[in-house]
């Protein structure tokens, strides 16, 4: 983890420094049992190259968005160096904009990324909003925003 940062060491254009979360099929397989999931495309590769708009390769699956979104606390508690600017009072304003896919056998590596757009005082809360993202193979599988609370 990070040196422990707060509200004024944090800058407006600052880097979030980069982050990468690896998943693995076994771990896609316990999320799909804990909510329970139906389409199998997380868990059957032939049906997952078949979602046609995904172009998925053989021995690959897709990573449910859901686990995409959990990366992000992992990113932001990181770079903060300390879990409660996120945990009391933050969140994340994301869209999924392209499927990762997982390799049955070796997984996945996700990389998230981004830069402080914003500091401001609302409600008597010192605020950081940023600009996040994520990438998969160099390419953008999610965007959007994230805030801290101080």
């Amino acid at each position: 983890m990070a040196e422990t940062l707060t509200f004024e060491k944090i800058k407006v254009g600052d880097p979030i420094t980069p982050y990468n979360r690896r998943f693995t099929q076994d771990m896609v397989d316990t999320m799909m049992d804990l909510i329970g999931s139906v389409p199998n495309w997380y868990r059957d590769p032939e049906q997952a190259r078949n979602v046609s708009e995904w172009d998925i390769e053989e021995e690959y699956l897709a990573l449910p968005g859901i686990m995409t979104e959990i990366g992000v606390t992992d990113f932001m508690v990181n770079w903060l160096g300390d879990p409660k600017p996120w945990y009391f009072g933050g969140g994340m304003d994301i869209r999924l904009i392209a499927p990762v896919q997982v390799h049955v056998k070796k997984g996945v590596e996700v990389t998230y990324k981004g830069k402080v757009i914003e500091k401001k005082e609302e409600d008597g809360k010192k605020i950081v909003i940023c600009e996040i993202y994520a990438e998969h193979r160099g390419i953008k599988v999610m965007k959007g925003t994230a805030r801290v609370a101080f």
